[in-house]
Formats: structure tokens, sequence, C-alpha cells
């Protein structure tokens, strides 16, 4: 394989893993909490 499709591969199994973590952060009830902090951020970032 080379280097560019290694790279690939890599980047989509830490966006799958980024995902699957979301939903169960959200299925575990504490996803709301975790949702309202990043809502915040935005807010203080503009």
């Amino acid at each position: 394989m080379e280097m560019e499709q290694i790279v690939k591969l890599l980047i989509l199994i830490v966006i799958i893993v980024v995902l699957v973590g979301g939903v169960i952060l959200l299925l575990s009830g504490r996803g709301g909490e975790m949702l309202d902090s990043i809502r915040n951020v935005l807010r203080f970032g503009r």
C-alpha cells in the first residue's frame, strides 16, 4: 500500500471512532451536557 492510502485509511478510522464515540455519549445521557458545552464554546468563539 502507498503512504497516501494508509493516511486516508487512518483519517477514516479516526472519523468513524469520533462518530461512534459521539453516538455512545448521546445514548448514555451525557450527550446533552456535551452539546450544551459545545454550544457555549461556539457562542464564546464568535
